[in-house]
């Protein structure tokens, strides 16, 4: 594809959201430089800083994104927590409660990753979400590794590649399969090739129902 072609396209929103104030979270520091240096072509990104969880909401609401990434902290049980300026603990959220904040917002979204823990039960599902995916932890782990895993991922992904596609490679960046993330489907109507951004379209790709590739279904 020629950069002509790139700049045309509308571009990708995406919400990293931290509980800590913005600028003492490098993590999501990290996250953004990455994304505006290698994406700025495909992707806009903008910080969320979750000082309370209200705010969160709000600048979500105003901003819509089409992959909210939760940038943490978070901790094993798969609670994000927001924190005040002296580092106390003044909120938690289970990602189950994030899941459904984000299925209440009133556009689509595409995407949710979240570093931490993510069982396989899934309440929300008995309703009609709007959103399609989460990558987030299976076991009770935090991912530690975010950034070389997502530098790998959002390039593929925001330029086309296929969410498989872009998932397995990066995967390659944390060699033992245990303390890997994995795809969760918020809705069934999906397999992984689905493509965010299409060769030919200027419109998120769902795939055609008949692809059967979907060999990391959890």
């Amino acid at each position: 594809m020629d950069e002509k072609q790139e700049s045309g396209r509308r571009k990708i929103h995406i919400a990293l959201v931290t509980g800590q104030y913005e600028s003492e979270n490098a993590e999501a520091l990290q996250l953004l430089d990455m994304l505006k240096k290698q994406c700025a072509s495909t992707a806009e990104a903008h910080m969320v800083s979750g000082k309370r969880i209200e705010m969160i909401d709000d600048d979500l609401r105003r901003n819509p994104a089409e992959i909210i990434h939760f940038c943490g902290p978070c901790n094993e049980s798969g609670h994000f927590i927001i924190q005040n300026r002296q580092g106390r603990v003044i909120a938690k959220k289970h990602i189950h409660q994030l899941v459904q904040c984000a299925e209440a917002l009133p556009y689509h979204v595409v995407l949710i990753c979240f570093p931490s823990r993510m069982t396989s039960r899934k309440p929300w599902q008995q309703g009609r979400g709007k959103g399609d995916f989460l990558i987030g932890m299976k076991n009770h782990e935090i991912l530690k590794k975010q950034v070389p895993f997502y530098s790998v991922f959002y390039p593929l992904f925001l330029k086309g590649k296929s969410l498989k596609e872009s998932f397995d490679r990066a995967c390659g960046t944390i060699p033992d399969g245990r303390h890997q993330p994995t795809i969760f489907f918020l809705r069934r109507m999906y397999c992984l090739q689905y493509h965010i951004v299409p060769e030919e379209s200027d419109t998120p790709g769902k795939t055609d129902a008949e692809n059967s590739d979907a060999s990391l279904k959890d």
